[in-house]
């Protein structure tokens, strides 16, 4: 089973890498290391004694990249000021290969911090014309030419890195948090509702699609207000509408396959390992077969996700424990849900995330990589 433990750069910087990565490959079994190069805002609080013990980070790209990949958009890279001169990827591969272990280096597609701050043209925008301050949408021509021009850097950059794609969506993130306050609770409908992205760059294209984005965008306004006044009616399910509205049904389809399109040229320029790293539920994530090379890799938050998530990634796939998992679950539950995913044909589990593991957390992923292996063999 590979077994890969995400890290952030910070992680390898103040704790130092080669320490990090005996006691990863030594103590917890670890065949590989998954790091971020380039992710959305982050702030955390780290479990071990590490300064400093409070991270906060705005995100952006964690290396200093080639600018001339990116003449062809007006979508520049967001570097952190932390990382201009200090190349993390760079350092663990000379690392990872010393050891025998495999690295992947892990970008956010649609959550790069401060790029929708920064080009708020680019932004999603939902059918109540709120538009996201944290995701950018990937039918914009402009930013698929800088997710080009990010792969192409890595790819070039860190030749022996796998890459892992994650955020791979043109929805409007923000119907995710949390901290919105509404009239009624809000369900998995109304954030499927609050994430169709209706920005330029999506009603123009499918407008030359000859689908009726305006009409959709009344549609998915009205099924909105109705949820709030309290008449949602029976068929109040992302299947439901999606079955009784057609028009609805063919502009996500659309961007769907608009992703599908995306997703195969940017697999074709890596060349070599690349991993579609999704969520569970994903009413507008791609649905369309994986071309060859790719890997598919399903994040579970929970244990009750665990048998549709692996249903999901089905044979030959691979899982991404989040944090949410790996930090509150108990030893005995995290190795059976380990132990079930490889016994069920799974092949990889990757962990989240070694900045908020404490040494009980570190024992539960060190039992359930080790007994996980006991079933594979």
């Amino acid at each position: 089973m590979r077994a890969h433990i995400t890290l952030f750069p910070w992680d390898v910087l103040d704790e130092r890498a080669d320490a990090v990565l005996d006691r990863l490959q030594g103590e917890v079994g670890a065949t590989g290391v998954t790091l971020w190069a380039a992710c959305p805002e982050v702030m955390l609080w780290r479990a071990r004694e590490v300064e400093p013990r409070m991270v906060r980070f705005e995100g952006g790209l964690l290396f200093a990249p080639s600018m001339e990949r990116f003449d062809a958009t007006r979508v520049k890279p967001v570097v952190s000021t932390r990382w201009r001169s200090h190349d993390a990827p760079a350092a663990m591969t000379e690392r990872c290969a010393a050891r025998g272990l495999t690295l992947r280096l892990m970008i956010s597609a649609s959550r790069i911090g401060r790029l929708a701050e920064k080009y708020p043209e680019t932004a999603t925008k939902n059918a109540l014309d709120d538009a996201s301050q944290r995701s950018v949408c990937l039918n914009h021509p402009d930013v698929r030419e800088f997710l080009r021009g990010s792969v192409l850097d890595i790819s070039r950059r860190y030749p022996s890195a796998g890459l892992v794609v994650t955020d791979f969506t043109s929805s409007w993130s923000d119907a995710v948090d949390d901290r919105w306050l509404a009239s009624v609770p809000l369900d998995d409908t109304d954030r499927f509702l609050l994430s169709i992205c209706f920005c330029e760059s999506c009603r123009q294209g499918a407008m030359k699609a000859e689908l009726d984005p305006a009409g959709v965008h009344r549609c998915v306004n009205v099924l909105l207000s109705r949820r709030c006044a309290g008449k949602s009616g029976p068929a109040w399910s992302i299947q439901g509408l999606l079955e009784e509205h057609a028009p609805l049904r063919a502009y996500v389809g659309w961007q769907s396959n608009e992703l599908g399109i995306l997703w195969r040229g940017l697999a074709e320029s890596h060349g070599g390992e690349f991993v579609r790293d999704r969520p569970l539920r994903r009413p507008l994530a791609m649905q369309s077969a994986a071309p060859s090379g790719t890997v598919v890799s399903t994040i579970v938050e929970s244990l009750e996700e665990l048998p549709e998530a692996i249903s999901d990634t089905g044979l030959g796939g691979e899982l991404r424990f989040a944090s949410e998992l790996t930090t509150r679950a108990d030893a005995a539950d995290l190795v059976r849900a380990t132990s079930m995913a490889v016994e069920r044909g799974v092949v990889g589990v990757t962990f989240d995330t070694w900045s908020l593991w404490s040494n009980e957390a570190l024992d539960s992923v060190r039992q359930a990589i080790r007994y996980a292996r006991r079933v594979r063999a």
